[in-house]
C-alpha cells in the first residue's frame, strides 16, 4: 500500500534477530557462573571465525552451551543446506544453528516520555528510490554529568545503514528526534507537520558510524539525542520493568534478562551466546559486528522489528543494564554490550527517579 506523494509508505525499519538455545549453570542463590572450558571455546571460535564467515551461507559465530551444559562454538547459517562445517574446532564441539539472514531491526505519550517507547528521527530514508519514515525504541536516558540524552541505535536516530534524504546533522542544530517515531504517527502517513513538531524530544547529538565491510570490526550501533528531564524520563511504562540501575554489568551465559520495547513490550529471556561475531544486513549492505551478545526469549520471541534501541537489563531486583538491542532473527536477539556503548559515547545510565 503506497501513496505517490512525498512519501511511499510509513514503515518500521527493522533489524531481524539471531538465535541460540540453552541456558548456562546458575549458582544457587546467586548470579550465573561461567562454565569450565569457556576460555578454550572462545579461543577456538576466534581462531576460526574469519574462515567460517568466508563460507557462503555462514552469518556468524558465538560461544554457547551444548545439550550437556558444556561450552560449544556456535555457527549460525542462513539455511540448513550449508555444507562442509566442522563438528569440532580445536577440540571444542560445534553446534550449527540455522538463523536465516541477520538483518538490522529498525504511540503519543505524556512527557516525560518513558523508556521503551516508539522513537526515531524526523529525517526520511531512501529505499529503492522511495522515501520512507522509520521508528525504533528509546532505550535509556543517559548523562555525561552535565546534560542528559536519549539513547538508541545509530540506525534509528542517525539513519546509519540507510541512504538518508540529505546529510545527517548533529549538535545544537542536529536532526530532530521524536517520540513517537514517524512510522507510528496517526494524522497521516508519516505524520502531519503539526504532529511531528509536537513529538520532538531533542536533537541528534552524537552517534558511532558503522563501517560497511565483511572484514569490519564494528562493536556498537549507538546514537544519542540531547534532551531534558522534562522530555525523557528514566523508567519504563507501568507494565515494564521500571527504572534501570546506573551500574551496568557484563553478560554471562545463562543470565536471565528482560527488556521493554516499542513492538513487543516487556519480554524475558536469557544470554545464550557470548563473544559473537555476526554478519548484519542493513539497507546499505552486509557488515560485520564483533564481541556481541546473543539472547533468546524464555517462552516467546524476545524482540521483533521496531524494538531496536531497547535497553536489555538483568531480570532481578538490580535491573542492571547488560546490552543495547540492535539486531537478530525471528528466533533470537543481538545486543551490543552496554559497557561498550557507554564508553563509545562517553556517558553513563541516568538511573535517577
Amino acid at each position: 500500500m503506497k501513496t505517490r506523494a512525498w512519501i511511499s509508505v510509513a514503515v518500521c525499519v527493522w533489524l531481524m534477530f539471531f538465535a541460540v538455545l540453552l541456558a548456562g549453570p546458575v549458582a544457587a542463590g546467586g548470579p550465573p557462573v561461567q562454565p569450565p572450558g569457556l576460555d578454550q571455546a572462545i579461543a577456538a571460535q576466534e581462531a576460526h571465525t574469519d574462515a567460517l564467515l568466508a563460507k557462503p551461507g555462514v552469518v556468524g559465530t558465538a560461544v554457547g552451551l551444548g545439550a550437556d551444559g558444556r561450552p560449544v562454538v556456535k555457527i549460525y547459517t542462513e539455511t540448513a543446506r550449508v555444507r562442509g562445517l566442522p563438528a569440532h574446532l580445536d577440540g571444542v564441539p560445534v553446534d550449527v544453528e540455522v538463523t536465516g539472514e541477520l538483518v538490522a531491526q529498525a504511540d503519543l505519550f505524556a512527557r516525560p516520555a518513558p523508556l521503551g517507547v516508539s522513537s526515531g528521527t524526523e529525517r526520511l530514508i531512501i529505499y529503492r528510490g522511495h522515501l520512507y519514515c522509520t521508528t525504533g525504541t528509546l532505550g535509556a536516558r543517559v548523562t555525561d554529568g552535565t546534560f542528559v540524552y536519549a539513547l538508541s541505535n545509530a540506525h534509528v536516530y542517525a539513519g546509519e545503514g540507510s541512504q538518508t534524504s540529505g546529510t545527517v546533522q548533529v549538535g545544537a542544530n542536529g536532526d530532530r528526534i521524536l517520540v513517537p517515531g514517524r512510522a507510528d504517527m496517526t494524522d497521516q502517513a508519516c505524520g502531519s507537520q503539526q504532529e511531528i513538531d509536537r513529538a520532538v524530544i531533542g536533537t541528534l547529538w552524537n552517534y558511532v558510524p558503522i563501517e560497511f565491510s565483511r572484514k569490519a570490526n564494528n562493536t556498537v550501533d549507538a546514537a544519542m539525542a540531547l534532551t531534558s528531564t522534562t522530555e525523557v524520563g528514566t523508567g519504563t511504562p507501568l507494565d515494564g520493568y521500571g527504572v534501570p540501575s546506573s551500574s551496568p554489568v557484563e553478560a554471562v551465559l545463562g543470565q536471565r534478562v528482560q527488556k521493554y520495547g516499542r513492538t513487543t513490550g516487556l519480554t524475558q529471556g536469557q544470554v545464550t551466546g557470548l563473544n559473537a561475531t555476526v554478519m548484519i544486513r542493513y539497507d546499505k549492505g552486509l557488515t560485520r559486528f564483533v564481541n556481541q551478545v546473543v539472547f533468546q526469549g524464555t517462552s516467546e520471541p524476545f524482540s521483533a522489528g521496531g524494538d531496536s534501541g531497547s535497553l536489555i537489563v538483568t531480570d532481578d531486583a538490580s535491573k542492571s543494564p547488560v546490552a543495547l538491542l540492535f539486531a537478530g532473527s525471528s528466533s533470537s536477539t543481538i545486543g551490543n554490550p552496554i559497557v561498550s556503548v557507554l564508553s563509545e559515547l562517553g556517558v553513563s545510565i541516568d538511573g535517577g527517579p
